[in-house]
């Protein structure tokens, strides 16, 4: 495959897609469990009031981390993926990225500590703003590996960063610096990123010049657009129960399980990175090698993953909750439907975006906005907490279904038959999954022989498609 300025790109097989979307979505998947460890942890060394301001704030930052990991590394990996090291082309890139990757973060950090400051005191709404500027002056060095297809170090580095900030978080909290030290985490996690390969380091240049090319505007701006709305509808339910309600037990408990039920949205985070720089490139049959495969492994991850929220036992939950938190338990099923249409969401407006489609990636945009406003909307007003959750999960498996419908004309040829497939065994799972809720250890069993498959839907493939020996 030849790049648009006559650079030979390699195009990726797609045994090699479907096993770099596998382990980002696998290292997404543990980025998601440590940090929700450390949600946890807060719910318990932080009072409730204080908890609901850590929580509201720890999203605002993961927005800004969604953005962060999109704004700027996804054009940048691509354009890596088209230029070789040391060209006139990647550097030039590289400077882009390092210049915006400031200016933004600036601008984030500004706009999430102003926001916190709306429902919490001024040093975590600073806290807020620095973990905010951390994420997106790191960005660059996402993009590099990304476009170098390192996704292995780019998946330890990931694993690493949230690692460190758990910790920093937790002794921060237990020294007595309540919400601020543990969002201070933020920024001490995101400066592992800053540590790349040293290779990069001869792509980096000084060429403010650069900023005065308006097509790398314009492809940014796109991506921009992309990521900021959906990251925001994605977290948007968390910051609303800070921002109308009063700090309560059930607000707080709200908060905890709807950010543990956005796990398919780090699934989506890994299909993404893999996919959007390969479709990118341009050729026809990534659509089979690059896309088929990544969705593929999405739908199968995500689907597992909203089954085993949904069914999660109880006491199970409580093991790791405190027990003020215990009433709002029976909203995990209607949150862990509404994190599988945000994951989806994420990725069927992405791969519009990817593929150029510009029109269907607005209107997919407008679609998401309006239903999932919607549907918290309505909930809050008609429910509470308990209608936020259920408007949350209406708004955002509908948005899921007009975004399929938008995106469905440029799929690769099988995929309906291919997503009916996974839903089938999803839905084997969940009937399993459910019968076995009452048995701790089977349940557990049952969870963990559905992840395998997931992993490996290869097995799966070959279970449905066995044929009979005559």
């Amino acid at each position: 495959m030849t790049s648009p300025i006559g650079l030979e790109v390699p195009a990726a097989p797609a045994g090699q897609v479907a096993k770099h979307s596998a382990l980002l979505a696998v290292s997404a998947g543990m980025v998601g469990v440590l940090s929700y460890l450390c949600t946890l942890l807060m719910a318990h060394l932080l009072p409730p009031e204080q908890y609901t301001q850590y929580a509201a704030a720890q999203m605002l930052v993961g927005i800004v981390g969604i953005v962060a990991h999109a704004l700027v590394p996804l054009p940048l990996a691509a354009l890596v993926r088209r230029h070789a090291r040391g060209t006139g082309g990647r550097r030039d890139g590289m400077a882009f990225a390092v210049l915006v990757s400031v200016a933004a973060g600036l601008v984030a950090g500004l706009l999430t500590g102003g926001i916190t400051a709306a429902f919490a005191p001024w040093n975590v709404a600073v806290a807020t703003g620095i973990g905010s500027f951390v994420l997106f002056t790191v960005a660059p060095a996402q993009g590099w590996l990304q476009g170098e297809l390192r996704f292995t170090r780019y998946a330890v580095a990931s694993i690493l960063e949230v690692t460190l900030r758990v910790a920093f978080s937790a002794v921060a909290v237990l020294v007595g610096w309540g919400p601020a030290g543990a969002l201070i985490g933020f920024a001490v996690g995101g400066l592992v990123l800053v540590a790349g390969p040293l290779q990069m380091l001869r792509d980096v240049s000084w060429h403010p010049r650069v900023l005065r090319e308006g097509v790398r505007w314009a492809e940014t701006g796109d991506i921009a657009l992309v990521q900021f709305v959906v990251s925001v509808l994605v977290g948007a339910d968390v910051v609303l129960v800070a921002l109308l309600g009063s700090g309560t037990a059930a607000e707080a408990g709200f908060q905890a399980l709807a950010t543990l039920a956005k796990g398919p949205v780090y699934v989506a985070s890994g299909t993404v990175l893999v996919a959007f720089p390969l479709l990118r490139a341009g050729a026809p049959r990534m659509l089979t090698d690059a896309l088929a495969p990544a969705l593929h492994s999405f739908e199968a991850l995500a689907l597992v993953a909203a089954v085993v929220l949904a069914t999660v036992p109880t006491p199970l939950v409580m093991l790791f909750l405190p027990d003020k938190y215990l009433g709002s338990t029976v909203l995990l099923p209607v949150l862990a439907a509404a994190g599988l249409g945000y994951g989806a969401v994420t990725v069927l407006a992405t791969v519009l975006l990817a593929l150029r489609m510009t029109r269907r990636t607005y209107i997919a945009l407008v679609a998401a906005t309006v239903l999932l406003s919607a549907g918290l909307g309505v909930g809050w007003v008609l429910g509470g907490v308990a209608g936020l959750a259920t408007g949350a999960a209406a708004g955002a498996l509908t948005a899921t279904l007009v975004l399929a419908l938008l995106t469905a004309p440029a799929l690769p040829a099988g995929t309906l038959g291919s997503t009916a497939r996974t839903v089938l065994v999803a839905a084997v799972l969940l009937v399993v999954l459910l019968l076995t809720a009452h048995l701790l250890v089977l349940w557990l069993i049952c969870a963990a022989v559905g992840g395998l498959l997931a992993l490996r839907p290869d097995l799966v493939r070959g279970l449905l498609h066995r044929r009979p020996r005559r």
